[in-house]
């Protein structure tokens, strides 16, 4: 019973290492051009422009 707990330990590990991996680089697509469009004069600066 033993090897079994540490099997699954070390399963939901290697799945927690690639989710965190993940979800950083989703936060971070999200993150950037929302970062860049409030730099250059705030969130109805790309709808005036057009």
């Amino acid at each position: 019973m033993d090897n079994k707990e540490r099997i699954s330990l070390f399963k939901v590990e290697w799945q927690r290492k690639f989710s965190l991996a993940a979800a950083c680089v989703v936060l971070f697509l999200i993150g950037a051009p929302l970062g860049s469009i409030i730099r250059k004069g705030g969130l109805g600066t790309p709808w005036s422009l057009r």
